[in-house]
């Protein structure tokens, strides 16, 4: 029965823990307040602009989806673009 007893310094240890992770998280959210910049102001980039072409688009796209996939691996992710383009492409 005894070592099921909890002390008074276990619950002082306890207290002071919650309170050091409150602290933090308190300093952590008043310091992204104040060094974030304002979100509004960010630029944004697309990648689709007026000088890129269809071809130029396909390859990001499997560049970005099978990146670290064999050369067959990046063939197949084309064929399924090709596949998902069939069919919404008006005839």
């Amino acid at each position: 029965m005894e070592k099921f007893k909890k002390k008074k310094g276990d619950y002082l240890k306890n207290i002071i823990k919650i309170t050091i992770l409150f602290l933090t998280l308190l300093i952590v959210i008043i310091t992204i307040i104040l060094f974030d910049k304002d979100i509004s102001n960010q630029h944004i980039s697309y990648a689709a602009n007026s000088n890129t072409s269809d071809i130029q688009l396909m390859a990001r796209a499997i560049n970005g989806e099978a990146r670290g996939e064999t050369y067959e691996g990046q063939v197949a992710v084309r064929s399924s673009y090709i596949k998902q383009s069939k069919k919404f492409t008006v005839s």
